[in-house]
C-alpha cells in the first residue's frame, strides 16, 4: 500500500526536471553515470566544464541523501574540478 509521502515523492519525480533526465526522457549530454548518480552538461554553464550531479533516484534535498549517494556526488565533483 502507498503511503502518503510516497505519493508525493512518485508526484515529484513525475514533474522533477532532474528526475526526467535520470530517465532518459529528457535529453542531455552525459558524461558520467553509475548506478547511484548521473553527470550531464548544464545547458546554461557558468563556466567551461559546468556539470549537474544528480541521484538517479528523487530527493526533495541534499540532507535526505543516503550516505553513499551524497558521498559519490562529492567526489565526483572533487574529481572534476580537478580536470
Amino acid at each position: 500500500q502507498t503511503t502518503a509521502k510516497q505519493a508525493v515523492e512518485k508526484s515529484n519525480s513525475a514533474h522533477c526536471l532532474f528526475c526526467r533526465i535520470s530517465r532518459r526522457e529528457v535529453s542531455a549530454h552525459v558524461v558520467y553515470e553509475s548506478e547511484q548518480v548521473v553527470a550531464f552538461l548544464d545547458i546554461n554553464p557558468i563556466r567551461l566544464g559546468h556539470i549537474q550531479i544528480i541521484p538517479l533516484e528523487h530527493f526533495d534535498y541534499f540532507d535526505d541523501l543516503p550516505t553513499t549517494v551524497a558521498a559519490e556526488i562529492l567526489a565526483l565533483d572533487s574529481d572534476w574540478r580537478e580536470r
